[in-house]
Order: structure tokens, then C-alpha cells, then sequence
């Protein structure tokens, strides 16, 4: 079983993981078939949703985000479900301090780091990770624990 976590956005990334890898990569490169394993997958999409003081234009495109990532779940045939970041937060972030945005992303980072290691969440720019690649890799480790199964 592969499961998929994609945070969409501009910052956002793909995580997939799988019992013995991990690969986690930019929202933007996009996700093909030739990519992903012939194994069963299952992919879970953060549910996007209007933000107070976020603008029009920022606001469609994170919509725009959601539908490319909606549309290659359903191109490449795999089940899929939308998920409310509050929802994955709640259990993957379980005791780490997230009233504020910046509190939530570096606690993204944190657990990510701690959960798996040895990947790399820099998504390739500079030496910092990046919060849209431990939210991708946490979202899939979501997945993993809610549909029960630990392949």
C-alpha cells in the first residue's frame, strides 16, 4: 500500500509513503503514473478553504491547487478523500504547541523530522525544510493511521 499526502499551494508538496521508502517532492513538479509503484494506493488532499484577510487572487489560486491535485487522483485512478488541516494537525500534532500559524509550521517540521529521519524536507532549496514538505509527509502518515493498515 502507497500513501499519498499532498498539500497543494504554492509552498505545498507531495509525500508518498510505502513500508521499506519515503519520497516527498515539490506541489508544483506534479504527479504522474510513471512515478508511483503498481501498488495499491490511497491519497489524502488538505481541504483548502477561504482564510480571513487572504486575497481573491491567492484565495483562487489555492482553489486551482486543490482541483490540479483532485484531478490527478482521479486521472491516475486512485481513492482519494479531502481533509481539513485542523483534522490531520489534531492527531499528528498531538501535544505540540500550534495556536498560530508559525507555531503550527514549525511544529510540521518537528514532528516530521522526528517521525521519519532521514528525509530530506529541504524539497531541494537551500538547507532549510520546508513547512509544505513535513505538512505533505504528515498528511500521508495520516493516511497510514486512519484507514488501518500499515503497509
Amino acid at each position: 500500500m502507497i500513501y499519498i499526502g499532498i498539500d497543494p499551494g504554492a509552498t505545498g508538496a507531495v509525500a508518498m509513503i510505502r513500508k521499506d521508502w519515503v519520497l516527498v517532492w515539490p506541489f508544483d513538479d506534479g504527479l504522474t503514473e510513471n512515478e508511483i509503484p503498481d501498488d495499491m494506493r490511497y491519497a489524502v488532499i488538505e481541504r483548502g478553504h477561504a482564510m480571513p484577510k487572504q486575497g481573491i487572487t491567492s484565495a483562487f489560486k489555492f482553489g486551482q491547487s486543490c482541483g490540479r491535485a483532485i484531478g490527478w487522483c482521479e486521472a491516475l485512478g486512485f481513492p482519494f478523500v479531502m481533509v481539513y488541516a485542523k483534522d490531520w494537525q489534531r492527531m499528528m500534532l498531538n501535544g505540540e504547541p500550534r495556536k498560530t500559524r508559525p507555531e503550527r509550521k514549525k511544529a510540521s517540521i518537528r514532528v516530521a523530522q522526528r517521525l521519519f529521519p532521514g528525509v530530506d524536507l529541504t524539497l531541494g532549496k537551500g538547507k532549510t525544510p520546508k513547512d509544505g514538505a513535513s505538512d505533505a509527509l504528515l498528511i500521508a502518515e495520516f493516511a497510514r493511521r486512519t484507514i488501518g493498515h500499515n503497509g
